[in-house]
């Protein structure tokens, strides 16, 4: 107001609206009575100071010397926020302080830019006044532009540039510590793992063997069994011929007569060791073996056993169906579900096992059942794991179902497995062709 008495200012040609700055922190203020009573900076000599007193009555004007001044004085809390035009404003909290001074608030006032002219120039003033008139928003736009653009130099902060370097090399060694330990974790692992596949290998090895002669001690009494009634026969023989010798009858037919008796049956306890010895030879090849007589040549080695029980065995099999795999130890499998159907039985009941075999596209299937009034069902699953049994200790080791399904599932890659059935129990054998 004092200026206007040597100057004359023209008709304003852009408005800009005042605004307080304050520290980030303070909420927006959308009424000016939040503010009263407090300490708005506003740099001496500004023309608007007095219309502010007057307007504000209740706000504490502090006239500070310059525009930093005022921002360091809010910076610092002296006063609570300072008031000076937006562009002015943003400018400052721009270049020097982001993210600590804010624009927190609008007031209705707003800073008219005019021309001024010294008061002896009336026709020039009038002259400006027309001028200004003519200038539309988009010329007044360019005017402001130029005079408020901002350009800023840009340089490197080096500081954070370090910091984001250490911060990503610490990442790195960290995930490559960790590697490190995981691959530690992961050969140590690897090697137990090793060393339990090698120990579980010795002990199926061991149990295979304890199996082997567990089963070894069976086959010599079926061999007393199978020689005996051979080894009568030969001795009978014999005293036939010393009876007729000492007096003087024997003559050479009868000789050749008993002796080719002798022969017969001295090759049947032959044949009977060479079975035995083929089921307890290690070296074992693939070949093709007839389903139908590895059958039957388990039911022989199991006759006694089977006749003492008086079981009827049935056999519905096609002598034709060839399997390609290990014979020996197929035999053993079926000897083993066989012994125990046999020692499931009762002597007194009507027994009987049935024997069914038929063959698919790739593989040929023997289901073996039984009456012998089936396996607990809370037991069913377990009668293939090792040492377990559902008979006495002194009437089987529990290996022979376990070394079954290995020799079938892992030797021969095929399915062993059991199920009840009505008053009985189903073995089904599932191998290649």
């Amino acid at each position: 107001p004092s200026r206007d008495r040597y100057l004359n200012f023209t008709k304003p040609y852009i408005e800009i609206p005042l605004v307080i700055a304050t520290k980030s922190n303070i909420p927006f203020i959308d009424d000016m009575k939040y503010i009263y009573n407090k300490k708005l900076g506003v740099v001496k000599g500004y023309s608007y100071i007095e219309k502010l007193k007057l307007k504000y009555p209740n706000i504490n004007i502090v006239e500070v010397d310059s525009i930093d001044d005022g921002f360091e004085k809010v910076e610092k809390g002296e006063i609570f926020g300072y008031i000076d035009n937006s562009i002015v404003v943003n400018y400052e909290i721009q270049k020097n302080y982001i993210g600590i001074l804010a624009i927190s608030g609008k007031l209705e006032d707003r800073l008219d830019l005019s021309v001024a002219i010294i008061d002896d120039e009336k026709i020039l003033n009038q002259i400006f006044d027309k001028v200004l008139l003519e200038l539309n928003e988009g010329e007044k736009q360019k005017i402001l532009n130029y005079w408020v653009n901002t350009s800023y130099d840009s340089k490197t902060d080096y500081m954070l540039v370090w910091k984001i370097v250490v911060i990503f090399l610490f990442i790195i060694i960290l995930f490559l510590f960790r590697q490190h330990n995981i691959n530690k974790m992961n050969a140590k692992l690897k090697n137990e793992i090793e060393i339990a596949i090698n120990k579980s290998k010795e002990q199926d090895k061991f149990i295979f063997q304890q199996n082997k002669l567990a089963a070894m001690g069976d086959m010599i009494g079926s061999i007393a069994h199978q020689w005996r009634q051979p080894l009568a026969v030969v001795n009978t023989a014999i005293a036939i011929l010393l009876e007729r010798d000492n007096k003087n009858i024997l003559s050479k037919d009868k000789l050749r007569e008993k002796l080719s008796l002798m022969e017969t049956n001295v090759l049947q306890m032959s044949q009977t060791i060479e079975d035995f010895l083929s089921y307890f030879n290690p070296h074992k090849e693939k070949d093709n073996f007839i389903l139908f007589d590895v059958l039957g040549k388990a039911l022989w080695i199991l006759k006694e056993q089977v006749s003492k029980k008086d079981i009827k065995i049935s056999i519905i099999v096609d002598s034709e169906i060839v399997i390609n795999g290990y014979r020996d130890e197929y035999m053993q499998v079926l000897i083993s579900i066989i012994t125990n159907s046999i020692q499931a039985f009762d002597k007194d009941e009507t027994n009987e096992i049935t024997f069914n075999a038929y063959t698919t596209q790739n593989e040929v299937v023997l289901i073996i059942s039984d009456n012998a009034g089936g396996i607990d069902e809370s037991k069913i699953d377990k009668i293939f794991d090792p040492y377990f049994t559902t008979k006495h200790q002194s009437k089987g080791t529990g290996l022979g179902l376990y070394i079954s399904k290995m020799i079938i599932e892992n030797s021969m890659r095929g399915n062993l497995n059991a199920k009840n059935i009505e008053n009985g129990v189903r073995f089904s054998i599932e191998v290649d062709k």
